[in-house]
């Protein structure tokens, strides 16, 4: 500022240290992941084996069985749909 004019910042300096940050946090978030993965991932794993027999009936529900709506939205839409009929 002493010849009057006005310095101005650097405009490179912001996208550096924006792309250091978001490498940081990525790198947080991964190593993140993976030690739940690690501590966890067993415990995950007995738990969706034993309740996949579960799933498949909640999967294979009613709107699956013979003569069943296949509407699953709206039973109302259902009803009517088939009164109409």
């Amino acid at each position: 500022m002493s010849n009057g004019r006005v310095q101005r910042a650097s405009r490179s300096l912001p996208v550096v240290s924006f792309l250091l940050e978001l490498m940081v946090y990525a790198v947080l978030v991964t190593g993140y992941f993976f030690l739940v993965l690690h501590f966890l991932g067993g415990a995950l794993r007995n738990l969706f084996e034993s309740e996949q027999d579960r799933l498949r009936l909640r999967s294979a529900g009613p709107d699956h069985w013979p003569g069943a709506c296949s509407w699953k939205f709206s039973p109302a839409l259902c009803c009517a749909s088939s009164s109409a009929g």
